[in-house]
């Protein structure tokens, strides 16, 4: 199933090893979903969603200067923060008017446009001790 919804969406998914160009700054996202139409692999330029896991080293940035920089993209419509403790996301969806902000709680659902899917934040956060 994985593989017919990558087919029909034409998405990857790349897990803190690629960099995202966003208004000429280079950052390497936790995770980012972008389509295939990419120039080079390692550097995309038109991610679809953006997800970063906050730390007391990286929240300041995270909410900050890389949140400015990725608002620049065209094509992000989701900007993702986790929180490691408590299990909580904080996510800014593009709308006609601008960046919708939400927050959602263990047991909501999280829902990323550009490949339509939804998961329980239990399940994002399933693997931890």
């Amino acid at each position: 199933m994985a593989e017919n919804a990558r087919a029909e969406n034409s998405c990857l998914v790349a897990i803190a090893d690629t960099l995202v160009l966003a208004n000429g700054v280079t950052y390497y996202p936790d995770v980012m979903i972008y389509r295939e139409n990419e120039d080079d692999p390692r550097l995309v330029k038109k991610p679809c969603v953006l997800v970063e896991v906050l730390s007391t080293k990286t929240q300041d940035i995270d909410r900050g200067k890389k949140w400015l920089n990725y608002q620049t993209l065209e094509t992000l419509q989701a900007y993702v923060l986790l929180e490691q403790d408590p299990p909580r996301a904080e996510v800014f969806r593009r709308t006609a008017e601008g960046w919708l902000y939400a927050k959602i709680k263990d047991g909501e659902l999280l829902k990323l446009p550009c490949v339509n899917l939804e998961v329980t934040l239990s399940a994002i956060y399933s693997r931890l001790e």
